[in-house]
């Protein structure tokens, strides 16, 4: 039925209720299961003119969701 199933994960209580929703599916239908995650933008002194992007923001940020990422995979096995 299904062979390749994409989850956008964020690891709320809603989105981890869905992963095991996922992984009960991926099992059933021998599919494999990718997980992605939607950051925005880091933005820093953001006003109605603009902001400036920022790039130490944008680093941390991706070491968080990559956290997160990895605490679903971890739920997988």
């Amino acid at each position: 039925m299904y062979k390749k199933i994409l989850l956008a994960y964020d690891g709320s209580e809603s989105g981890q209720r869905a992963l095991l929703d996922c992984h009960e599916i991926a099992q059933w239908s021998q599919s494999e299961i990718r997980l992605i995650a939607v950051m925005q933008l880091p933005m820093s002194g953001l006003t109605l003119e603009g902001g400036m992007y920022d790039d130490t923001l944008l680093l941390s940020e991706k070491v968080r969701y990559q956290a997160i990422l990895d605490a679903g995979l971890g739920k997988l096995n």
